[in-house]
């Protein structure tokens, strides 16, 4: 006996575009009070930050953004790893500073990105957070890109990322 059902897909009609907004917002684990669960797979309810914190945001180039969900694992041990690829723009000593706290907090990092669907997705948690790693590059020439190649990424999680319908906990 199966210990799931099967729910019904139906045709989704209308506009679909593809990407990410040109933003993502980013808060450390342990700045997080509670973020709260459903096993709809939507969160309803607003996440719950510590006192004075707020997720920040992380700005990338237009059409640049990607979010990718994939199941990895045998039959009996399967988890699904998620990834959000973006490029920031530039090289300053602020962005670079912001990149290495990041790199620096390791595999707690929470990020909530908002898709061109207008859906709002959270990734990582209290427990398991994203870890970010990038390549940056100067460019050799005129038109060549400058900046990071960033990509947050997740594994190991037992549902995709949820969705997200409650405020925003930004300062």
């Amino acid at each position: 006996m199966s210990c799931t059902s099967l729910s019904q897909i139906a045709e989704q009609c209308g506009l679909n575009p593809a990407g990410l907004k040109g933003k993502l917002y980013v808060a450390l684990a342990e700045d997080i009070a509670a973020i709260p669960t459903d096993s709809s797979l939507v969160v309803t309810t607003d996440i719950t930050m510590q006192a004075a914190k707020y997720f920040v945001p992380w700005e990338f180039a237009t059409d640049t953004g990607e979010l990718k969900v994939y199941i990895a694992g045998t039959n009996s041990s399967k988890s699904y790893t998620a990834t959000v690829d973006f490029n920031v723009s530039r090289h300053t000593a602020a962005i670079d500073l912001a990149i290495h706290n990041a790199v620096a907090a390791g595999s707690k990092i929470v990020a909530i990105i908002l898709d061109n669907n207008g859906n709002m997705r959270i990734l990582g948690g209290l427990e398991k957070g994203c870890d970010l790693v990038y390549k940056g590059t100067s460019g050799k020439k005129s038109g060549d890109v400058s900046g990071k190649d960033c990509v947050l990424k997740i594994e190991g999680l037992l549902e995709p990322p949820y969705y997200y319908t409650g405020a925003l906990p930004i300062a």
